[in-house]
């Protein structure tokens, strides 16, 4: 917030990356908002079978935030083995680790009283610190959330805006890039002629990217050398001859938002010149991107020293609510021998040295020295005196057991690309020249930069990258953000206290003929639901209650004396409070008859003359006729129309979260054209309900 005065954390908030910042107010004050730093999320699952989705992940990572469930224990055994998992890879989140106590407005139903909830959370906040003593989470600041109701999410946008800043010399260095993902943006019937370059997406770890530039991909593409043995047998052996990849960046993106210049921090996309099929399905995945002549070298075989194993942090867990009488340093110990010992000559594992993930066979194992000589089932490209995961398979999954440092290794032959950025044939224009966006600012000092720890655009002092935002909060303090947590969320739920649901009116139902019944004060029900009328029928239809709209009753009459007290047009907006109708239905209904016998709608021009008065203000369509053949009475009916509006308030009115009727109907065109979501207004809270029926778009 621009507000000085403004007090924390509660000047803090969260935006997405393409919001437009002016269009942005702070919820404390009012006032315009200044983007203090950008950043980009990667959700890690806690599944054991998907730990190397993390591992993955772990080289791009500037801070960590474990969520753990305010109402289980905390550390899962999951959640346990990702911070050692975080320790492994060699990366310093020392200081930078936050844990969320998130769903914490559960505990308000068996707690039973606000001191009970603060003692639930601290107590809470007391077993995750002891657990995670003398790990990367020690010291680690707590914050109670209520995600569904937003309280407690502004804390968390404080720490983030208050990590340290990179240093400004990762800068000006080598441009190089993980590679998570690669993927194939063209449809299967594009024609040839509009087929669109690969696109590669990941982080820069240093320097700057920018559209325009030449880089190079490794390991790229690669071959495996095949033999025969003495016997005639087709053998492959994991000898590789690879091609690096030479493309142009056409376009750079974060989001939704297109850049001229991408830096440090945060996910981003290059659009390329590469061929679709060589980035379609993450085949890129953990390859390196970088300027030509840059980057690592391409190993084929690994020799491993200071191999350190890691301690099953779930049967470490078992262990200390079990029922064993050794001490915590000896069954550390047992885990540590455990896991060596699953290293054995001829096994398979699975290393994690950045963004990739590689198969390899143990070829030797020095149990003394520490050292592990391991032959790579693909190539990998990484540096020297990198950090390396090493996982086996247990059990049929694969266990985190150790973490080694690479000293030395066999390197793939490279066969070099042609010099010309656009004649390689990994290229798709290969024939002509790239074309690079005309309508992009390519000077880096006056575009948004991800990786520029302040969020706004670079500076000419060196100086200014190094500073963060200071608040007058202390973030270790966890009593106060649960103090300030429950305040905020006793406040909110009584301001969304006033209307928890919806009363609808009996249905006034009288006989017209022998087949039709007619719902007097449908419009009524329409209004309390605060749902289209055309919706509602839709729902009666697919029920077996089919109808059309019928019935006009005059709503009051309007005098030349009173148009002169009071303007048509404001008689006409207190008489559609008064009667509670529907914005689009008093647009659509309501008429206006003339003593000449002129009708016309509400919502046209009213520009009447004195002959023209006294004018009748009448609604049309205000009653449902229902076929009634078969369906018995007017009773029978008005109690199965009772059910069926009270299905369709729990299915199309009522948050299932906070049992508010604050919501409305949200078509979201991004997900599928036909989803449409319910969303509350109280707690955010949304989901998915039957499409099948008619609405506005």
């Amino acid at each position: 917030c621009c507000n000085a005065s403004c007090p924390p954390p509660g000047c803090f908030s969260t935006a997405p990356g393409d919001a437009e910042v002016k269009a942005i107010a702070c919820r404390v004050c009012g006032s315009a908002v200044i983007v203090e730093r950008r950043v980009s999320f990667v959700d890690c699952p806690g599944h054991a079978e998907l730990m190397a989705t993390m591992l993955s992940g772990v080289s791009v990572f500037d801070a960590a935030i474990v969520v753990a469930t305010a109402t289980a224990p905390c550390p899962s055994s999951q959640a346990a083995a990702h911070i050692s998992a975080l320790a492994t890879a060699g990366h310093s989140l020392m200081g930078k680790i936050a844990i969320v106590q998130s769903k914490a407005d559960l505990l308000f139903a068996s707690a039973g009283s606000a001191v009970g909830i603060l003692g639930q959370l601290e107590q809470h906040a007391e077993q995750a610190a002891e657990a995670f003593r003398s790990t990367l989470a020690e010291g680690a600041p707590f914050f109670p959330v209520a995600a569904l109701h937003g309280v407690g999410l502004d804390a968390v946008a404080a720490w983030l805006a208050m990590l340290p800043a990179r240093p400004i010399g990762t800068l000006s260095a080598a441009p190089r890039m993980h590679c998570l993902r690669s993927w194939d943006v063209n449809y299967p019937g594009t024609h040839a002629v509009q087929i669109k370059g690969g696109v590669v997406g990941g982080a820069l770890v240093q320097g700057t990217l920018r559209a325009g530039d030449i880089v190079e991909v490794r390991p790229g593409c690669f071959t495996q050398q095949v033999f025969e043995d003495k016997k005639g047998v087709r053998c492959t052996q994991y000898n590789f001859s690879i091609e690096p990849l030479l493309t142009r960046i056409l376009q750079t993106q974060s989001g939704e938002k297109e850049l001229a210049c991408v830096g440090l921090g945060g996910l981003v996309g290059l659009s390329t010149t590469l061929c679709p099929t060589f980035c379609a399905e993450d085949h890129l995945q953990g390859c390196v991107v970088g300027r030509p002549g840059t980057l690592p070298p391409v190993w084929q075989l690994l020799s491993l020293s200071d191999v350190v194993a890691v301690s099953n942090a779930s049967d470490a867990l078992e262990s200390e609510t079990g029922d064993s009488d050794q001490s915590e340093t000896e069954v550390l110990r047992d885990n540590c021998a455990a896991s060596l010992d699953l290293i054995q000559i001829g096994r398979e594992v699975r290393l994690h040295a950045g963004s990739a993930s590689v198969l390899a066979t143990v070829k030797k194992w020095y149990s003394k020295r520490n050292k592990l000589v391991v032959v790579l089932h693909r190539p990998l490209c990484t540096d020297l005196q990198s950090s390396v995961a090493v996982e086996t398979k247990c059990a049929e999954v694969y266990r985190l057991i150790a973490h080694a440092r690479i000293v030395d290794g066999t390197q793939c032959e490279i066969l070099q690309p042609d010099d010309e950025s656009c004649g390689h044939p990994s290229s798709l224009l290969c024939h002509q020249e790239a074309e690079v966006p005309k309508c992009l600012n390519t000077d880096p000092l006056e575009v948004d930069l991800p990786g520029n720890p302040e969020g706004r655009m670079l500076v000419d002092s060196p100086d200014s990258l190094g500073n963060v935002p200071e608040i007058a909060v202390d973030l270790q303090d966890s009593e106060f953000f649960r103090e300030r947590f429950l305040d905020d969320f006793l406040l909110k739920r009584d301001s969304n206290g006033a209307s928890p649901g919806v009363t609808m009116p009996p249905p006034e139902l009288s006989r017209e003929g022998g087949a039709h019944c007619v719902w007097k004060n449908f419009i009524r029900t329409v209004a309390k639901l605060n749902r289209p009328a055309n919706h509602v029928m839709s729902f009666l239809a697919s029920e077996g209650l089919s109808g059309h709209r019928a019935g006009e009753v005059m709503l009051c009459s309007y005098t030349w004396v009173q148009h002169k007290k009071k303007r048509l047009t404001e008689a006409l907006q207190e008489l559609c409070k008064v009667q509670a109708i529907p914005a689009a239905e008093w647009e659509q209904c309501v008429y206006i008859t003339t003593c000449t016998g002129h009708q016309v709608r509400a919502s046209s021009a009213l520009d009447f003359t004195r002959e023209e008065f006294p004018l009748e203000i009448n609604l049309k369509d205000c009653a449902l006729r229902l076929g009634s053949r078969g369906l018995g009475g007017p009773g029978k009916i008005s109690q199965r129309l009772c059910g069926l509006m009270r299905m369709y308030a729990r299915t199309f009115v009522i948050c299932h979260q906070c049992r508010s009727a604050c919501t409305h109907l949200e078509r979201n065109r991004k997900l599928c054209h036909t989803s449409i979501e319910l969303v509350c207004s109280g707690c955010s809270a949304r989901r998915f309900v039957p499409s099948r029926f008619n609405i506005a778009a």
